[in-house]
């Protein structure tokens, strides 16, 4: 702890912001418990928080992609859980988190968009959608994209044309 706490101003969460950590079943509700140990980690070593990650299409539990009986998901309903869970994640943490990793490897290296149950349901704008419901609810935090392989030039291309996109949209992304 301490070596880290010289040597880092800034820590990420593995698994502990997660849904699959955060809310694993409906009928649970959240659970706070680890996350909540790790910022208080990262405060008493006056740390920043890398909060990850709100949309990936890794470690969600299944029923987020549900409706209530147990079928898949229309766009309104996913977006609805997205929209409960972001709330939850703004009233528990507040500003106590400064950078959010809003969508988490949503391109193939060639750029086009990997099929994740986000976009099956949601559509092509689900990173879009994602981003305009983090920035009402964490509007001191910096959102960011999150991805790997980035030095292949079809996915950087790809992210690139997205930020340009949001930039060129006027957003706050």
């Amino acid at each position: 702890g301490a070596l880290v706490a010289e040597q880092y101003n800034r820590v990420t969460p593995e698994n502990e912001l997660k849904w699959q950590s955060l809310h694993p079943t409906l009928e649970q509700g959240f659970q706070f418990a680890q996350a909540d140990a790790f910022m208080d980690y990262a405060e008493q070593q006056g740390m920043e928080v890398h909060g990850h990650t709100i949309v990936w299409h890794q470690q969600v539990p299944a029923w987020v992609f549900q409706n209530d009986s147990g079928g898949t998901a229309t766009r309104d309903q996913l977006l609805q859980h997205l929209d409960q869970h972001m709330s939850a994640l703004a009233e528990h943490f507040g500003s106590r988190v400064q950078y959010w990793d809003v969508v988490n490897e949503a391109y193939n290296d060639d750029g086009s968009l990997r099929s994740t149950p986000w976009r099956t349901i949601i559509g092509d704008d689900y990173i879009e959608q994602a981003f305009r419901h983090a920035a009402q609810y964490f509007p001191d935090a910096k959102l960011v994209y999150n991805d790997f392989n980035m030095e292949s030039p079809g996915k950087r291309d790809a992210v690139v044309n997205l930020v340009k996109k949001f930039q060129a949209d006027g957003d706050r992304k």
